[in-house]
């Protein structure tokens, strides 16, 4: 082969991994074929991408330890996602009036019955009234504070 024969071979490999690579990413781009389970990217999710309470994060899986914090006395709730291809938006730091769990008087924990309701069941019939965990007039309990349990 002379050296034309060698140059005109390698514009045809040069040539067919360029077409190879347009192909590739166009599979890549569209999530075709062998790029079906590749998520679109890490972006962070919109608002209609997470979970908007504790409870239905909590209900769908997720540790309490990993969404809620207490920061300055408030608990926080960090949304996580509900889809996949995004992760939790740092900017979706939510304070709770109303936590999901409390604990009063030494130890008695409370868990909310409803999402923000204020109400906190501390025995199979007992309930107590409480904002941001600090128990309203003429109650059972007289203190209380925010409390994420262990899973």
């Amino acid at each position: 082969m002379d050296s034309s024969a060698w140059l005109l071979f390698a514009a045809g490999v040069a040539i067919g991994i360029a077409i190879t690579f347009i192909f590739l990413t166009i599979l890549y781009l569209f999530r075709l074929f062998v790029f079906k389970y590749v998520p679109p990217s890490n972006r962070d999710c919109t608002w209609s991408e997470v979970f908007h309470t504790p409870q239905e994060a909590i209900d769908a899986g997720f540790d309490p330890k990993d969404i809620l914090s207490i920061k300055n006395g408030r608990v926080v709730y960090t949304p996580p996602p509900s889809v996949y291809g995004c992760h939790a938006n740092p900017k979706f730091l939510v304070v709770l009036t109303n936590p999901p769990y409390c604990t009063f008087d030494d130890g008695i924990v409370g868990e909310e019955i409803q999402s923000g309701s204020g109400i906190y069941k501390i025995d199979t019939d007992e309930f107590v009234r409480a904002e941001n965990c600090v128990p309203k007039s003429e109650q059972k309990v007289s203190t209380g504070r925010p409390f994420i349990p262990a899973s």
